[in-house]
């Protein structure tokens, strides 16, 4: 897509969301923080606005977190009251509705050209208000990140077992459902999307046709490329590692245990170490029920959630990076955000052949590659990388760093990003 170049003075962008955007853990919130530093590559101001956000309208409640991105107002606590997030829940259109208005307050008062872009949140009220008020009312572009097809992340619900949470949960899946349809729906009156992946690409084509592939980003610095993966030593403990929301559907945590306990037959030493959220209702199947089954809950070791600045340097401590993901409908449009800091990390990365993975990853040379839903084929190529871990290790981790140096180091989109954003299409 080629695009002709308006001038203007100043370039301003507001990101809309309804998840804490700075010093977030989540995969979104360090997307977000990617695609702005992008921006700000261009000269533009990058103004970060949570739906949570606490502030009354004042210059005072903006604050510059890094060169020209401004975070406005207080972003919320992860943990709030019960009887505050009950009310949230009540009166969750009126406080969208109000925080969307202090966001055009505050565009209003800053000069130059704005756009909107807003993260996907799932919530029809947010985005039909967002696209009355900025392009319907004041006449603003908006754009789109997808990242997801939000419908498929239902294929992977998992239900309590008590009959009466489960009729209550299965209400709130069909409600969902409606939903996410709607949202979906809602994507062809955005002036543009931004797409995380091929397949997403060709699916919401249909209702948009100005697209822009962005893939999973990172923040790839020289420094990074200087580690190297542990040495491994024959015989001895071989340590796994995944980071990222430990979800038993989406990520085939089924299918990887039974592969390990496969691998147990063959080589007993090895640990898997965790990170990252777990959903109550399947927290005692992935880290008690499913292990005891395979015999393997003695080498599986839990950590928590660690903080995003962290991650990395704790993948460092271990031999391998997994991401396990069978092949579903959320996987098959999804892109693991994780891949990318995998990749930068020094450590050598296993992965399922989904989404986009083929096209960045190529088997023994920058990490490796194994076909979804294969338990005995994972298990069979995590014992070969045990037999030549050092053989191959440190150049794999060269190859990888320099892929992701190539095609996720976000200041290679800066350019093309705000030619999409700002500039009309001929």
């Amino acid at each position: 897509m080629e695009f002709e170049v308006e001038n203007r003075t100043m370039k301003n962008v507001f990101v809309l969301s309804p998840i804490r955007i700075h010093n977030g853990n989540s995969a979104g919130s360090a997307r977000m923080m990617n695609i702005a530093r992008a921006l700000t590559m261009e000269g533009i101001k990058v103004y970060l606005c949570s739906s949570e956000l606490q502030y009354k309208y004042s210059q005072n409640n903006i604050r510059e977190v890094a060169p020209n991105i401004f975070l406005v107002g207080k972003e919320h606590r992860n943990n709030v009251g019960m009887i505050k997030n009950i009310l949230h829940r009540l009166f969750h259109t009126c406080i969208i509705t109000n925080y969307l208005w202090n966001v055009t307050r505050l565009a209003k008062s800053i000069k130059g050209e704005k756009v909107l872009y807003l993260y996907p949140t799932g919530v029809l009220s947010m985005e039909l208000i967002t696209l009355l008020l900025f392009k319907g009312i004041y006449r603003h572009k908006i754009f789109c990140d997808v990242n997801e097809l939000r419908r498929a992340t239902l294929v992977n619900s998992v239900f309590s077992k008590n009959m009466i949470k489960m009729v209550w949960q299965k209400y709130i899946w069909l409600l969902d459902f409606i939903k996410y349809y709607g949202v979906e729906n809602l994507t062809r009156h955005y002036d543009g999307l931004v797409v995380i992946s091929t397949n997403i690409e060709h699916y919401f084509g249909r209702y948009n046709k100005r697209l822009l592939k962005i893939p999973i980003l990172s923040e790839v610095s020289s420094s990074s490329s200087s580690s190297s993966p542990p040495i491994f030593t024959a015989g001895g403990n071989f340590s796994i590692c995944f980071a990222g929301m430990i979800a038993l559907k989406k990520e085939g945590f089924d299918i990887f245990y039974e592969a390990l306990s496969l691998l147990k037959t063959k080589y007993k030493n090895f640990e898997l170490h965790l990170y990252g959220p777990i959903n109550k209702y399947t927290k005692g199947l992935l880290l008690t029920d499913i292990p005891e089954k395979f015999g393997i809950k003695d080498n599986i070791f839990y950590h928590g959630i660690l903080a995003q600045q962290n991650i990395i340097k704790e993948m460092r401590k271990y031999h391998l990076l997994v991401l396990p993901r069978p092949l579903n409908m959320q996987t098959h449009y999804g892109f693991s955000t994780k891949l990318s800091e995998y990749m930068i990390s020094g450590v050598p990365v296993l992965v399922t052949a989904v989404s986009d993975n083929e096209i960045y990853i190529k088997d023994n040379y920058n990490g490796f590659i194994v076909k979804p839903g294969d338990a005995e084929a994972m298990a069979n190529k995590i014992f070969k990388i045990i037999e030549n871990y050092n053989k191959v290790a440190h150049q794999i981790s060269i190859n990888a760093f320099d892929t992701a140096r190539k095609c996720f180091n976000y200041s290679n989109y800066s350019s093309i990003l705000s030619a999409f954003l700002f500039n009309k299409s001929k």
